[in-house]
C-alpha cells in the first residue's frame, strides 16, 4: 500500500539502505533514471538525486542521508548541479530515517524535488528588493553619483535601472575605471557625465553643476575624442576588450580580480550557466584558447587598469 502511494507522488522518492543503495524507486525516480535503473540496488542514491558518481563528502556539500542516520531525524538540504546540457539545477533533498522495533535505523526514505524555478524567482526578488530599497531615496535627489565598482552588481546596470526608474534623475559616474573604455559605455547606459576619482575634489562641484544644468560632463581629452569621431565619422580605434558587451566586460573584470564562477554569479545576480556563457563569449572574442589563458589575460588587464575590487 505504501509503495502504491509513493509511486503516485510526482516527486522523486527513494528507499535507501544503510549502504546508500536504492532499494525502491518510485515512478518519478525511474523516469529520471531512465535505462540506468534496472532494479533494486542498481543505483546509489547520490547518483540519481545528486547527479554525482560518489557520495557528497566534499567541502560545503552536506549529505542529508548521512545526517538523517547520524541524528535519527529528518534532514533537508539543497544541492546544485549541472545537467549534461549545462543547465544549473537546484534539488531540494529531504531524508527521513526508518526505524525497526528496537529503534535502530534500517532504511532512509529520500524525497527529491527540483526547485530551480523557485531559486530563479528568489534571485530576481533579491535584485528587485535591492532596487526597491533604493527607490524611495532616489525620489529625493536630482543627481546620483555612481561608482562602477559595487559589492553587488555593477555600476553600468545600476545606471540603466536608475534611468528606467526616473529619467529626470541625472547620473554622474565617479570611478577609477579607464575613461577611454568606460566613459562612452556609461553615457550609453544613461549617465550624464564621467569623472575619474583621481581628479581633484575641486573638479567635482563644477561637474555636478554642469550636469544639473542639463549638460554632459567629460574630461577635455574624452570630449575632444568623441567630437572628433562625430565630425569625421571615424570608427573608434578598437581593442579586443572594447569588443566585449557591457555584461561580458563586467564578467571579464571580475575574472581578473580572482573571482570564481559561483562568486561572479552571486555578485552580478546571474545564474552560473549565464556566467559560463559569458566566459565562453569572452574567450571567443579575445581569441583565447582555454580557461587558464582567460584568467591570465583578465588578471593582466585588471593590473594594468588598476581595478582591484
Amino acid at each position: 500500500m505504501l509503495r502504491t502511494v509513493i509511486d503516485a507522488m510526482p516527486e522523486v522518492i527513494l528507499v535507501v539502505d544503510l549502504g546508500y543503495r536504492i532499494q525502491y524507486a518510485n515512478h518519478a525516480a525511474r523516469v529520471l533514471a531512465g535505462q540506468a535503473y534496472v532494479g533494486p540496488g542498481s543505483l546509489t542514491c547520490y547518483q540519481l538525486s545528486h547527479h554525482r558518481d560518489r557520495a557528497c563528502e566534499d567541502g560545503d556539500c552536506v549529505c542529508p542521508l548521512r545526517e538523517a542516520v547520524a541524528h535519527k531525524s529528518p534532514m533537508t538540504v539543497v544541492h546544485a548541479h549541472r545537467t549534461a546540457e549545462g543547465r544549473q539545477v537546484f534539488m531540494e533533498i529531504t531524508a527521513a530515517p526508518v526505524f525497526d522495533a528496537q529503534g535502530t535505523v534500517i532504511q532512509v526514505v529520500e524525497m527529491c524535488r527540483d526547485i530551480s524555478e523557485r531559486k530563479q524567482i528568489q534571485q530576481l526578488l533579491l535584485v528587485a528588493s535591492h532596487h526597491a530599497e533604493m527607490a524611495p531615496l532616489l525620489q529625493e535627489f536630482a543627481i546620483v553619483i555612481v561608482d562602477l565598482a559595487l559589492k553587488s552588481g555593477h555600476g553600468l546596470e545600476l545606471i540603466k535601472w536608475i534611468r528606467t526608474f526616473d529619467q529626470r534623475i541625472r547620473v554622474l559616474v565617479s570611478s577609477m575605471h579607464d575613461e577611454s573604455l568606460f566613459a562612452e559605455r556609461s553615457l550609453r547606459a544613461g549617465a550624464a557625465g564621467y569623472i575619474n576619482k583621481q581628479e581633484s575634489s575641486e573638479k567635482i562641484i563644477p561637474a555636478i553643476r554642469r550636469i544639473l544644468a542639463g549638460e554632459i560632463h567629460l574630461s577635455e581629452r574624452m570630449a575632444s575624442r568623441l567630437v572628433r569621431l562625430m565630425v569625421n565619422c571615424e570608427v573608434p580605434a578598437s581593442t579586443p576588450v572594447s569588443a566585449l558587451s557591457d555584461r561580458e566586460l563586467e564578467v571579464y573584470e571580475l575574472i581578473g580580480q580572482g573571482l570564481a564562477v559561483k562568486q561572479i554569479a552571486a555578485r552580478l545576480c546571474l545564474s552560473r550557466k549565464t556566467v559560463e556563457s559569458h566566459r565562453q563569449n569572452i574567450k571567443t572574442k579575445l581569441r583565447l584558447t582555454g580557461q587558464s589563458e582567460l584568467v591570465r589575460h583578465a588578471t593582466q588587464w585588471v593590473l594594468e587598469n588598476g581595478k582591484q575590487g
